[in-house]
């Protein structure tokens, strides 16, 4: 891991959450996470639904959470000139089986892939400039999705976050008209934005770091790709604020945003933002120890969140719907995971969350938890051609299987997936 993340910083200085398709099963009684209910603190893994097959279109699974390798590492195509390939992401479009990937260095790409892995249509670019752009990520709302990056066209110096949307065409993409400017400049490159979509309200709330405060800011966005209301101002202190990640409440309407905030100590923050008019709810909450790469994933059937993050190792913690933590948290796949190598994301027809991590080989790694605490074994995620290693793994969830994708930069020369599932 330590070579990794050796190799990662020289090349670098030479370099979900969405509306739930799934249905939530109820809390059961007392008792751990396994069969149909759930003990405090804990959700029901055997939920409403057929019974699962675990893979393809069955519905929830009981039992406890379990996770495997499925299938082949495929290689995604992309744009030969979005070099180095250092950050990617994935999300699924929901009700269409087809995952967008993108990543971006110098140019951003994104490739349509079918639930299966296999390229459905040539990667295109997104950025509308020849200018540096980098840092992108991507959201599912409105049929569509969303992809946000930071981009250099005004001032080479200072970055503006900016995005485009996609609609699907049959098996093709099909771009909007142009992409359009989120945040003003200067925005911090090196930490791709966070993005929810609110099913409400119709909007996507997008959150970034902006410089010099190294406060956090936000905007919503309509499903047309047009920015709705003013600059929100998230975070407003000295201190340091990164890595954003956001969650859509349905019961309330609200997104939960989740971040890296460095003082003295270090920690892991969160605050409610409404949808409808983007207002700010309630105080900071610290939720734990830790400043690196959170990630945060809403419980329809308990109207709750499950936020994680790395601080040393992988730390969870269940959230109320006031942002309030319960319970101490736990940890998630011990001695797996790094700063720059944790993601996350819930299966809304499983009830249980994968993680995605770095490992001590080249390869990456993988497991399964239940907001009880409860987790899988640790597997080896990714089967790699000899490389220096796989770096920046994200994960989507496929709802209309019981499946998961994940994607990896390997090398930060090819982007590759993998299918995951109980």
């Amino acid at each position: 891991m330590v070579r990794r993340a050796v190799f990662a910083l020289g090349l670098w200085l030479a370099g979900c959450s969405d509306d739930e398709l799934g249905t939530a099963g109820g809390a059961g009684g007392a008792g751990g996470a396994s069969g149909g209910g759930a003990g405090a603190g804990g959700v029901s893994s055997g939920g409403n639904g057929g019974a699962g097959n675990g893979s393809g279109t069955g519905g929830t699974v009981s039992g406890p959470p379990s996770l495997k390798r499925i299938g082949e590492t495929l290689d995604v195509p992309s744009l030969a000139e979005s070099a180095p390939k250092r950050f990617v992401d994935i999300a699924h479009h929901g009700t269409q089986d087809a995952y967008l990937v993108v990543t971006g260095s110098s140019s951003i790409s994104a490739t349509l892939i079918d639930g299966d892995g296999k390229q459905l249509a040539a990667p295109a670019s997104l950025a509308q400039t020849t200018a540096w752009a980098q840092g992108p990520r991507v959201a599912r709302g409105g049929g569509k999705f969303l992809v946000a990056w930071h981009d250099n066209r005004s001032d080479p110096n200072q970055p503006e976050l900016r995005g485009r949307m996609i609609s699907l065409n049959g098996k093709e993409p099909e771009l909007g008209p142009s992409d359009f400017l989120i945040g003003p400049k200067p925005t911090r490159a090196e930490a791709p934005p966070g993005m929810a979509w609110s099913d409400t309200s119709k909007l996507f709330l997008v959150v970034w770091q902006a410089v010099p405060s190294t406060d956090l800011h936000a905007r919503r966005v309509d499903a047309s790709g047009a920015p709705v209301g003013s600059e929100i101002v998230l975070t407003s202190d000295p201190d340091w604020q990164s890595d954003p990640a956001v969650a859509w409440n349905p019961t309330n309407d609200e997104f939960l945003v989740v971040w890296a905030h460095a003082d003295t100590t270090g920690a892991t923050r969160a605050r409610r933002v409404a949808a409808a008019d983007g207002a700010l709810l309630g105080p900071e909450i610290d939720l734990g120890s830790g400043t690196h790469i959170p990630a945060v994933e809403h419980e329809p059937g308990e109207n709750r969140f499950v936020a994680a993050w790395w601080a040393g190792k992988v730390r969870a913690r269940v959230i109320g719907p006031s942002g309030a933590p319960a319970g101490d948290g736990f940890d998630v796949a011990p001695g797996y995971g790094a700063y720059d190598g944790f993601a996350m994301a819930r299966h809304p027809n499983l009830l249980t969350f994968a993680v995605v991590l770095h490992g001590s080989t080249d390869e990456d790694f993988a497991a399964a938890f239940a907001s009880s605490g409860q987790g899988s074994a640790v597997i080896q995620a990714t089967e790699s051609p000899p490389s220096n290693g796989n770096f920046n793994p994200r994960v989507a969830a496929n709802p209309l299987r019981n499946e998961w994708m994940m994607v990896t930069s390997r090398g930060f020369t090819t982007v590759a997936v993998q299918r995951l599932g109980p």
